[in-house]
């Protein structure tokens, strides 16, 4: 369960240097990034629920349709279960089907339930583009990074004209009272619910959360993108008046061949017919982990589209490590070779990120719109060549259903490590303010917002 990032203010230390952002800029630009971020995955949420309320949907009409002469029993089952379908969305389960009494020893027409289902479609189509344009949005966040890479060398720079006793004897102080606190800076340093203030410690974090970048980045979308590309592929192949229409099955042995994904100083596991891999612990409290369907790569039809469904629910995810932040600090403080180890591991992170949200904005608008274009297709020659089968539905419907898959595969792990990054560096970049405030005499933060 992920939880929405916090947000961690920043002051700028009073010296002349002319930043390119100013600190109410950059705030402002970071709470839409949080509030892109939340939004995405609420969008990611609403499609997930929208595919499996269309599922239930279509389930009933298929049972319901078998009927010739309903029973009070049967009508009543029918009704509870249009109710348990819709449950928690805002669809009217009387609009889809008015009226049930009328159907007493009688056949059900279930019309409303598949044009319902159908409709769905195109709201998960709808949510896919709302996402693209959110994630479009959050990279623009990128724009802080050159203020903030302004800030670390400023923040360095001040420090640099103190003496190293003066330097140590702040941040022994600095690392005093967090020990105490429980701030959103603390908070987005822990590692597995622990807060190591050590500078080594946030160092080597700052390198693990900069390979985890890589990782979302590189791999995650790569595979997003390469997956992605075989649904198109299979969109394209799908013929609805021969048995092409089963591209599904070739589909779901091309994700099984694909090979585990390793993570370096990772765990693997099994979990109810998952290979599960766990990225070791990273800073800001969390980790990346890898969800494989292990299914047999031999499947006839039927099972190719329950796999599917298995498969849609696996990937990379991102999971919170826990809530707690228990401090360990280091009575010895930071010397200046560690404010320089700091600084240089944050401005390498921050320009990570700003390469990664350049590659992965262009990325996703290029797949999404390849997407939409292949499902647009495949719906025309969906309705042109009706009626269909039951078989020829459930193919073309569990290929439709991919529209969820790619928004939630475009959103995880890319998006939340990313944030998550940020407000790593941001917190970073409060410390060693705090520190250089301590040397020069400046006031404290503002309480609560460290």
């Amino acid at each position: 369960m992920r939880t929405s990032s916090p947000r961690i203010a920043l002051e700028a230390i009073k010296i002349k240097t002319r930043f390119t952002m100013s600190m109410e800029e950059e705030m402002l630009i970071a709470d839409q990034a949080n509030t892109d971020a939340s939004e995405i995955r609420e969008a990611v949420a609403e499609s997930t629920r929208t595919l499996e309320v269309s599922d239930a949907l279509n389930d009933l009409a298929e049972t319901a349709g078998r009927i010739t002469e309903a029973t009070s029993t049967e009508l009543e089952l029918v009704e509870r279960a249009a109710q348990v379908a819709v449950a928690g969305t805002d669809r009217d389960p009387s609009a889809l089907v008015p009226a049930i009494e009328q159907y007493l020893g009688k056949p059900i027409a279930m019309e409303d339930f598949k044009e319902t289902a159908k409709k769905m479609f195109e709201f998960i189509m709808g949510i896919l583009k709302k996402i693209r344009d959110k994630i479009m949005s959050f990279f623009k966040s990128a724009v802080v990074i050159p203020a903030q890479i302004q800030r670390l060398e400023a923040v360095e720079s001040k420090l640099k004209e103190a003496n190293e006793e003066a330097v140590v004897a702040s941040s022994i102080k600095m690392l005093e009272n967090r020990a105490t606190k429980e701030t959103p800076a603390n908070k987005a340093l822990a590692i597995n619910g622990v807060v190591n203030l050590r500078p080594q410690a946030i160092f080597d974090g700052l390198v693990g959360l900069d390979e985890a970048l890589k990782e979302s980045f590189e791999r995650g979308l790569v595979l997003a993108s390469r997956r992605i590309g075989e649904v198109i592929q299979a969109m394209k192949q799908f013929d609805f008046k021969s048995e092409r229409r089963y591209t599904t099955v070739p589909l779901y042995e091309s994700f099984i061949k694909e090979p585990s994904i390793a993570m370096k100083g990772g765990k693997t596991s099994e979990e109810d017919g998952y290979e599960v891999v766990t990225s070791p612990p990273l800073i800001g409290n969390f980790a990346i982990v890898s969800r494989k369907w292990k299914g047999s790569a031999d499947v006839s039809p039927e099972d190719a589209l329950a796999g599917l469904e298995r498969i849609r629910k696996g990937g990379l995810k991102v999971e919170d490590m826990g809530s707690e932040a228990k401090v360990i600090k280091d009575a010895k403080g930071y010397s200046m070779r560690d404010v320089e180890q700091l600084s240089s591991g944050a401005k390498d992170l921050l320009n990570a990120l700003q390469s990664n949200a350049k590659s992965g904005e262009e990325q996703v608008q290029e797949i999404t719109k390849k997407f939409e274009e292949a499902a647009a297709d495949l719906t025309k020659r969906y309705e042109a060549e009706g009626p269909h089968d039951v078989v020829t539905e459930q193919h073309y419907k569990a290929l439709m259903g991919f529209g969820v898959s790619v928004a939630a595969w475009l959103e995880e792990p890319m998006i939340p490590v990313f944030q998550r990054s940020i407000n790593t560096v941001r917190a970073v970049i409060v410390l060693l303010n705090e520190v250089a405030e301590g040397v020069h005499g400046q006031q404290d933060l503002p309480e609560g917002e460290s």
